[in-house]
């Protein structure tokens, strides 16, 4: 579930001057910073550790009232939206090979923008590709791990087949959800799910069942859908 915040930081566009490109070793992401060192301390090396980053135009939502909100100022000035952007991916650009340095093997990217049912496939390649490949790059020139994770309906997942990342995770139920096998045959990536949280509280035995259709793909790693 997505965060509310107490107070947007933006309510218009004059308000986009106040983000600025932070130090990603202060505040809360420096705290980030300490959980991972903490826990490469604690584990040991042997444990693959990926920190949870969200796509820039996931971030930018959450300094607003939401979802539509962004979409509306992108409506009224989209130049604002991109500066917005911009200064969101340099933050976490720096953020993410911080977390490498601190002991993460790579990164869990996630994004719930890029569905049908709120872009355009050309509006997401605007104010998504274009930003969360930075941060994908700088992550691939450091040989890190990546997980996309496309969350949501009537995803646009098959086209973001050539994204360099490991492995792609997502909802194998929903509607619009592209078969995990085809995903396999058509990327040569590893997908992550299968595990169906809304049974998985219910019955965990009918959950480990409903997973056994999915053992014959031959890069098929169980985690949450």
């Amino acid at each position: 579930r997505e965060p509310e915040l107490r107070k947007p930081v933006i309510t218009t566009t004059e308000d986009v001057d106040k983000i600025q490109i932070l130090d990603p070793t202060k505040g809360e992401l420096g705290e980030q910073l300490k959980v991972i060192r903490n826990l490469r301390v604690y584990f040991g090396p042997e444990l693959p550790m990926l920190e949870t980053v969200f796509s820039p135009i996931e971030v930018a939502h959450r300094l607003l009232t939401g979802r539509e909100a962004l979409s509306s100022m992108w409506r009224r000035s989209p130049k604002a939206v991109h500066v917005l952007l911009n200064r969101i991916t340099k933050t976490f650009t720096q953020f993410c090979l911080k977390a490498l340095d601190a002991g993460a093997n790579g990164i869990f990217f996630a994004t719930k923008w890029a569905t049908k049912d709120l872009l355009t496939w050309t509006e997401y390649t605007e104010l998504g590709t274009t930003y969360e490949m930075q941060i994908l790059n700088a992550l691939n020139h450091r040989g890190a791990m990546i997980v996309l994770h496309v969350c949501g309906e009537n995803t646009y997942l098959e086209n973001m087949f050539d994204y360099q990342v490991d492995a792609f995770s997502y909802d194998f139920f929903p509607k619009g959800a592209l078969d995990p096998q085809n995903v396999v045959t058509q990327s040569g990536k590893q997908v992550i799910g299968g595990i169906d949280p809304e049974l998985l509280g219910k019955d965990p035995k009918a959950t480990a069942n409903k997973c056994k259709k999915y053992q014959a793909i031959d890069k098929w790693i169980a985690g949450p859908s």
